[in-house]
């Protein structure tokens, strides 16, 4: 066969059969010799754009590169070569290749490797086996080592896949017919017996609660559990295998899910005493799992053989303090529990076990208030054992120790009998808390810490691109990187494509990316923007951000003017024309400096075009309220619309006249940047522009609304939350029908209005934009980087940002932390000294604090403790959005209890702010929801620390909770101290 033939082969309309036989019996060195033809015609297609001197045909396949590779890259000429690059390829062109085929060519793809049965296949299967998404199915691997074309893999992959097909996840019909139950196909191919031990060393569906993988199953499905259940007890697997494979599995670094697997098969096991104490060395060494369901089922565990006289009664006290380090409550309290009984067996022989009263010391500093009641009252009943060192190791935990429970603390501590000599406990520092004015310009927010150093020379900024491509560390090492490639243009030594061609081979291969937080693998929105941006500058040449597949994802419309800033700078880029950007922040956050800036616009004065420029534009609205009055008088002397402009961005008298209409972008910009919640419709309408968009002449309005729906499958109920917002252009707070308002509205219409703002060119109507949906749920966003430069746009201003992240954040509001789709990167903005938060601000923190994600409560926390201290905390809006929220019946007070306690119990200070937030929020709060108990522990956290009087409303609230509940014992002791 020759390159023609090979070509004509892919790119004639046949079925793939026809190329698996074109390489039947073909001989290994005929094979080689066309291996570089198979491997650029493959590119060539996978990539919608020929070589220069590729033939018509091939062009006409491609097309032209129109398509851009999106169109061409899963074609069935493309597929054929695919089969034809593993007809005759090396390991590494077949590692570049992804294994995504239909029945046909997947058919022929298996047909292919059988024939050729090439030296590379164990190594390219582990490979492939290893990619996060593989359609190579178990079947044909399985039939592969059956006739020796491949060893067994040993990878993850290969035992996920085992997992899945014995199972038929999914779907249970295989070419029409009903998958077998698992322990029949065990038993009908007795070598996978091996591979069960893979199932409790590497996470994969095997042990997966999930009861959607039963949906349509046929009544005689098995799970997993079932399987080896079955096979133990019919004698055809080893029952010790198996809980010694479980107790193993449980020691592994997996996804909680998997090892509540684990968990759960080991107890369907139903183990003996015997055989449990057999293992019980391995269980107690579970107790410093890092995993709080493994603690638990290790405290569990052992709390059944406790008595056994052949218990591990030191190795447990030594292993049980790691309990007390992790946050949960009830496995804390179940191991305070198991050393009660050990205390008992104990005082049977004697005195207490030190060790067993050393542990219970450990829980002392649980963060939890219920562990250290717990804790203390063992204590005290065996406070006559406590030696010096204890009582010293005890009075050391005083610090740990919840304000709620400081009392008991201190009636423990005179029972060492040495109380006259404790310190007196320090006077309760009761700071009344002070919020921040919400007025977005009333506030200093330039901090020289925060002070952003701009790259000084080419080989610092060739480092920082390089770095870039693999991770972004934040938004300001993006802007660095733009302002370094802008200033530098012009900077091009005879090696520089020398230094810069790995990075540029990064760049255009993103398969060689190792992290998912760099501009390698950015491919959409203005990530890939800045990718081809940077593109630009060290090629030389004009790059454009990929097109093709936005249709799939969210369209940010927030980030489209910076695209076209983008664009615009990497014209003058490649010319080598170095300029100083308006727009480049001086301070974290996207803050520019105004004496900073007027020294930039002065260099500006006579540019062309300067005021149509996007540049301009984004500078106008990250002008620090800092410093502005002296800006002012820097640039009283600029003659021209541009110093005009100017004047009126820092607080001038002028204002906008009918022929600054063709400026029209630049003045709204440096309206809000003057004001940027006021109505300016009226000081615009001498420029007769017809402008109704949000955050335009008119500032936006939000409205939002939150509700949840019930769900079910089989017997297991939840709710879905939902939240919502609407924006508007908020109406102005002048009367509607004033008389010169009327004749000026009749004088525009008969002059006539211009065409509606262009928003691709005003980044304010931008950043308040709604969102395209994509019906695929994705987002340029799932970069943390770029979900924290939203918040960049427009610093004054971050509300549209804020709730824009509010919709990503109510998608996992149930869910783990996830490295997919992450929701941390959006609390960044609150960490934004001098800014106050607003009611955006205050929703994303409060959706932080009742999230599950761990790394979105983390900060969420961080920023609520710091956002006191600087004042940007508001209780009044916390507490009316906490009343929206709860009202929705949706909210996990579990997760909200837990969030605010840890704020209580950072300082008095911090116990005051939340107790006027919480005082403003729960007179009206519905006590009969469940949890609602945790709202009550967080309060009284404030209140022991605060100092602060309970209000009547509150008071009378309380009083409604009557009975024996948690919820009614927590009311009583509040309203008892209040008196």
């Amino acid at each position: 066969m020759t390159p023609e033939e090979l070509e004509d082969l892919v790119l004639t309309n046949g079925h793939p059969k026809e190329v698996q036989a074109a390489f039947w019996n073909m001989a290994e060195e005929d094979r080689k010799k066309l291996s570089t033809a198979a491997q650029k015609l493959h590119s060539q297609l996978s990539r919608g754009k020929a070589n220069a001197g590729a033939s018509e045909r091939l062009k006409a396949a491609t097309g032209n590169g129109v398509q851009s590779g999106w169109g061409t890259w899963n074609s069935a000429e493309t597929r054929r070569a695919s089969l034809a690059v593993f007809a005759c390829g090396p390991l590494s062109a077949v590692k570049k290749e992804r294994f995504h085929y239909d029945a046909a060519h997947g058919k022929a793809f298996a047909k292919i490797i059988e024939d050729r049965k090439p030296d590379w296949i164990d190594d390219w299967l582990a490979h492939e086996l290893e990619q996060e998404w593989s359609h190579l199915d178990f079947d044909t691997i399985r039939k592969w080592i059956k006739i020796g074309v491949c060893q067994k893999p040993t990878v993850d992959g290969y035992y996920r896949k085992f997992a899945d097909y014995l199972m038929g996840i999914g779907f249970y019909s295989w070419n029409g017919e009903t998958v077998q139950p698992i322990s029949r196909q065990l038993l009908a191919d007795p070598d996978l017996m091996d591979d069960i031990e893979g199932l409790f060393r590497v996470e994969t569906n095997a042990f997966n609660t999930n009861s959607w993988f039963q949906k349509g199953a046929s009544d005689e499905w098995e799970t997993w559990t079932d399987a080896l259940l079955k096979l133990s007890a019919e004698r055809h697997y080893s029952r010790d295998k198996l809980l010694d494979h479980a107790v193993t599995g449980l020691r592994a670094d997996i996804k909680q899910n998997q090892l509540s697997g684990y968990a759960k098969f080991f107890k369907a096991m139903k183990p003996t005493k015997d055989e449990l104490l057999a293992r019980q060395g391995a269980i107690i060494d579970l107790l410093c799992h890092k995993v709080g369901l493994v603690q638990k089922f290790a405290v569990d565990t052992l709390a059944k053989i406790e008595a056994s006289a052949t218990f591990e009664t030191g190795h447990a006290l030594r292993e049980l303090p790691a309990v007390f380090a992790a946050p949960a409550k009830g496995t804390a309290i179940s191991a305070l529990k198991l050393l009660e009984k050990i205390f008992k067996r104990s005082a049977e022989k004697g005195a207490p076990d030190a060790a067993a009263l050393e542990a219970v010391i450990e829980a002392l500093q649980h963060e939890n208030g219920d562990v250290q009641a717990k804790a203390m009252a063992l204590l005290s009943d065996h406070a006559s054992a406590l030696d010096e060192a204890l009582w010293d190791r005890i009075e050391d935990a005083a610090g740990f120790i919840a304000a709620t429970h400081q009392r008991a603390f201190a009636e423990l501590l005179a029972k060492s009998g040495r109380a006259s000599d404790a310190p007196e406990p320090a006077p309760t520092d009761t700071q009344n808390y002070e919020a921040l004015s919400e007025d977005l310009l009333a506030n200093e927010v330039l901090f020289e810490e925060d002070r952003i150093e701009p790259i000084a020379t080419l080989d610092e900024l060739i480092d920082a691109a390089f770095h870039a491509v693999e991770v972004v560390d934040s938004p300001d090492e993006i802007e660095r990187i733009i302002d370094g490639i802008s200033r530098l243009a012009d900077q091009r030594p005879a090696d520089f494509d020398q230094r810069v061609a790995p990075m540029l081979h990064r760049l255009s291969d993103r398969s060689l990316a190792t992290a998912q937080n760099g501009l390698a693998t950015a491919s959409i929105g203005v990530g890939d923007s800045v990718r081809a941006f940077v593109q630009s500058w060290a090629s030389g040449e004009l790059k454009g951000p990929v097109k093709g597949h936005l249709k799939y994802y969210s369209k940010e419309n927030t980030f489209v003017p910076i695209i076209g800033h983008l664009h615009a700078m990497a014209q003058r880029v490649v010319q080598g024309i170095a300029k100083q950007p308006l727009s480049t922040p001086t301070h974290r956050g996207g803050w520019i400096d105004p004496l900073v800036w007027v020294e930039r616009l002065r260099d500006r004065a006579d540019e062309p075009g300067a005021l149509g420029s996007l540049d301009l534009h984004r500078s106008l609205i990250r002008l620090a309220p800092d410093n502005r009055a002296t800006a002012l008088q820097m640039i009283e002397d600029m003659l021209g619309n541009l110093g005009r402009v100017a004047r009126f961005a820092l607080g001038g008298e002028v204002r906008p006249a009918k022929d600054d209409a063709k400026h029209y972008a630049a003045w709204l910009c440096a309206a809000r940047s003057c004001d940027p919640t006021r109505d300016w419709s009226e000081e615009f309408a001498v420029m007769r522009v017809e402008d109704t968009q949000p955050g335009g002449a008119r500032p936006a309005h939000f409205t939002w609304r939150t509700s949840h729906t019930k769900e079910s499958y089989e017997d297991m109920r939840w709710k879905n939350a939902h939240l919502s917002y609407e924006i508007s252009a908020a109406e102005s707070d002048a009367p509607s029908s004033t008389p010169a308002k009327s004749l000026l509205s009749f004088g525009r219409s008969l002059l006539g209005k211009a065409a509606e703002p262009d928003w691709k060119s005003i980044p304010t109507i931008a950043a308040n934009g709604r969102v395209e949906r994509s019906q695929f749920g994705w987002s340029e966003l799932l970069s943390v980087w770029v979900a924290q430069w939203l918040f960049y746009v427009w610093p004054q201003d971050a509300t549209g940002a804020y709730f824009r992240a509010t919709s990503s954040l109510m998608t996992r509001i149930d869910e783990d932390t996830s490295s997919w789709s992450p929701s941390h990167g959006y609390f960044d903005a609150l960490f934004v000294r001098g800014r106050p938060w607003g009611e955006g601000g205050h929703l994303v923190l409060c959706l932080g604090l009742i999230g599950k994600d761990a790394d979105a409560k983390g900060l969420a926390i961080d920023a609520m403790i710091e956002g006191i201290e600087n004042g940007a905390f508001q209780p009044t809006r916390f507490a009316q959005i906490m009343q929206k929220l709860s009202d929705a019946e949706w909210v996990k007070l579990n997760r909200l209890g837990a969030s605010l306690t840890q704020v209580a119990q950072t300082s008095p200070l911090h116990a005051n702010a939340l107790s006027q937030a919480m005082q403003l929020w729960l007179p009206g709060f519905d006590f009969a929801q469940r949890g609602a108990f945790h709202v009550l522990e967080s309060l009284s956290e404030a209140q022991a620390s605060s100092g602060l009087p309970l209000s009547q409303a509150l008071r009378d609230n309380l009083a409604t909770l009557k009975g024996a509940g948690k919820a009614a014992k927590l009311a009583k002791t509040l309203l008892s101290t209040a008196n």
